[in-house]
């Protein structure tokens, strides 16, 4: 979430609208696609921009804004999304571990009182992915996955985790 905020700041479009343009796609959006391995990213990133760039997204966020008690406003104007742009600014804040969450998951375990797990939103990558691919990494890093009992990773087991009718 903190690299759609960011991106969203970055280009001047309203808090959360990348967010809310997203969840408006569903299961066939570009992004819960690519977590099921049903498209390289060449695809994903042309599928994606023009999902979020797409002018009926303004009108689902007007509603949006209505429905958390917001004003709305008159006019927004059309909005251009780089898919690839947009997704090298998601990935390069989930590379960072959150300090916060490390000392969160040290407690955790230290307590001996649970079993831990980490359910992924990662995705598969195709043969021609593979070089672009390697700067998003492939799975958890081994500082952050030795916390965990168990890790469930999108794409192995071929879900997006907003899948909630497989959850």
């Amino acid at each position: 979430m903190t690299g759609i905020h960011r991106f969203e700041i970055e280009h001047g479009l309203p808090k959360n609208y990348i967010n809310v343009s997203i969840v408006k796609q569903g299961e066939q959006g570009a992004f819960q696609r690519l977590e099921r391995g049903e498209l390289n990213l060449k695809e994903f990133y042309k599928i994606f921009g023009e999902e979020l760039s797409h002018p009926d997204n303004k009108a689902y966020y007007r509603k949006y804004l209505q429905r958390a008690g917001k004003d709305a406003p008159d006019h927004l104007p059309d909005i251009k999304v780089d898919g690839k742009v947009l997704f090298m600014t998601m990935i390069k804040e989930t590379l960072r571990i959150d300090p916060k969450m490390m000392l969160v998951l040290q407690k955790l375990r230290a307590s001996g009182q649970f079993k831990l797990a980490a359910l992924t939103n990662n995705f598969p990558f195709s043969e021609e992915d593979v070089e672009e691919a390697e700067i998003f990494g492939t799975a958890l890093p081994k500082e952050l996955a030795s916390y965990f009992d168990h890790i469930i990773e999108s794409r192995v087991i071929g879900l997006s985790i907003y899948t909630p009718a497989k959850c």
